[in-house]
């Protein structure tokens, strides 16, 4: 049975991080830069990640399994500027009493018995 190859092209391309993360190259950096900015020149520097619903595809290329380690961060595992929801203090407030009130009653409920 012949074994499954890896993408060389690929393989040289990106970089699998010990949390499972795909690390890549920025594009876009490389020439042609006159008139690019200093700080968007120096974003490239940043290192990029891959993705989530690119990291299944990448995973098929390299035939083993990468998982989405890292998604946590933000909204996704890219460096993106999602975002991201405040939730007010009052509305955060009126919720933790909700479960202290649902708490009492169950309490409450399984004394009687």
């Amino acid at each position: 049975m012949p074994k499954n190859k890896p993408n060389k092209g690929l393989l040289k391309r990106i970089r699998v991080t010990a949390s499972g993360r795909v690390k890549h190259g920025r594009a876009f950096g490389r020439h042609k830069r006159s008139h690019k900015s200093g700080k968007l020149l120096r974003s490239y520097h940043n290192s990029a990640y891959a993705h989530a619903s690119d990291v299944r595809r990448v995973a098929s290329m390299l035939h083993r399994r990468i998982t989405a380690g890292g998604a946590s961060r933000g909204c996704c595992t890219c460096e993106c500027s999602a975002p991201q929801v405040e939730v007010p203090a009052a509305v955060v407030e009126e919720a933790v009493e909700a479960v202290e009130a649902a708490a009492v009653e169950s309490d409450e409920t399984q004394t009687e018995d």
